[in-house]
């Protein structure tokens, strides 16, 4: 078996040391599970559900007239003091 070092967050090897525990296996042992349930679950994730789209529709013309001019936007919502 070849040998490899891994670095492990905290938290990875707290949860394999539980692991270990509850089931009296070696970190080898426990890793190797773990890896191989985890490449499992990502090899039959489920396909696409397709595309989404977001329906569209028209809301009308601007109130405001044209939004070209952002200027003349804002003279009409917040009044000729804006500025």
């Amino acid at each position: 078996m070849p040998r490899t070092t891994l670095n492990l967050d905290e938290d990875v090897l707290a949860a394999i040391a539980r692991r270990r525990r509850d089931r009296g296996s070696t970190l080898t042992d426990e890793v190797n599970a773990v890896l191989r349930a985890g490449l499992t679950a990502v090899d039959q994730r489920p396909a696409s559900a397709g595309r989404f789209a977001t329906p569209t529709f028209s809301t009308g013309p601007s109130l405001a007239g044209p939004l070209d001019d952002v200027d003349a936007v804002l003279r009409i919502a917040e009044g000729d003091g804006h500025r």
